[in-house]
């Protein structure tokens, strides 16, 4: 697969995570389609009546929720300025960069609409629940880890 159709998809996936998590937030929110929990996966997670979170992940920082639409919105330009910046070669550490935009873009606009983030996703045993956009942010850091321990150590073997 050339690095254009891995960039095209890349980019097709992120589009995709970005307006699944605002259809799914606008129906669960708005529309107010689930009224208790229900197993997505029994025993590992569950989708929940959506829930406001007018602070950072996890709930920290929960009276100052609008004061993150400007942080929030200087670390998307950044992130998407690295991308730019970034060489088409390098395709783990770009897909990363756009799962984090993906799921940075989704949690912004909830912020600007509702004045917190939507979250309607619970892990069984875990006290917090999240959304996709979390999922996908998360994922995008592991994707950039995952290149970065990559990239050292092929950086140790060539000093070796």
């Amino acid at each position: 697969m050339s690095h254009m159709s891995r960039e095209r998809g890349a980019r097709i996936t992120a589009v995709l995570i970005l307006v699944l998590d605002q259809i799914l937030k606008f129906l669960l929110y708005n529309k107010n389609l689930i009224k208790e929990e229900s197993a997505i996966i029994k025993w590992l997670l569950y989708i929940v009546p959506a829930s406001h979170n007018p602070g950072i992940a996890f709930g920290f920082f929960r009276n100052h929720g609008n004061l993150f639409i400007i942080p929030a919105s200087i670390a998307v330009l950044f992130i998407f300025f690295i991308y730019l910046q970034t060489s088409t070669q390098k395709t783990l550490f770009r897909w990363g960069l756009l799962l984090i935009l993906a799921g940075a873009i989704s949690n912004l606009i909830d912020r600007i609409i509702y004045g917190s983030v939507i979250d309607y996703l619970l892990l069984n045993k875990f006290p917090y629940s999240f959304n996709i956009a979390d999922s996908s942010i998360l994922t995008g850091v592991g994707l950039i880890i995952i290149k970065l321990m990559k990239d050292s150590k092929i950086q140790k073997e060539k000093n070796i």
